[in-house]
């Protein structure tokens, strides 16, 4: 289970935390969002101009108003200095401060039009956008690694 903090440090531990965050995000299955959809489409429709978060204490996906969210800063971890912002280096953004939701897209796409069955290609989503926020993420604990020689 991920330890709960309430702001995500601008550390090794951070990082940590952050990958952890996303592992969790990755260990749900097709049933997983098959259920996530009966909710969504039923009694919590998503509204216009809104982002589909993860809540990773709560384990559970919900939306949230853009207009929200679009009022904090977005930062890369290069650049964060601790101050409440969404933490970004690719495509999903996290909230710094817990309970550190996690934007992992828009929600028009659920609004008309909607696939017949919405939860296969929803599932192959979050399952390659996590692997791919992962390499990204790796990449800056491994540049935080010391660097050893060789004796010889």
């Amino acid at each position: 289970m991920t330890p709960k903090i309430k702001l995500i440090p601008h550390t090794e531990t951070g990082l940590l935390y952050i990958l952890n965050l996303f592992i969790k995000l990755g260990a749900h299955n097709e049933s997983y969002y098959r259920n996530t959809f009966k909710y969504f489409m039923g009694p919590h429709p998503p509204y216009p101009l809104s982002y589909i978060y993860y809540e990773p204490h709560e384990n559970f996906f919900k939306f949230a108003y853009r207009k929200n969210i679009d009022k904090l800063p977005v930062k890369t971890w290069e650049a964060y200095d601790e101050q409440e912002c969404m933490i970004r280096i690719n495509k999903v953004a996290i909230h710094n401060i817990s309970p550190h939701i996690m934007i992992v897209s828009g929600a028009d796409w659920l609004i008309g039009n909607v696939p017949i069955d919405p939860v296969i290609p929803w599932h192959e989503y979050m399952t390659k956008l996590v692997a791919e926020e992962m390499i990204e993420w790796k990449k800056l604990i491994t540049e935080l690694e010391p660097k050893t020689k060789k004796l010889f």
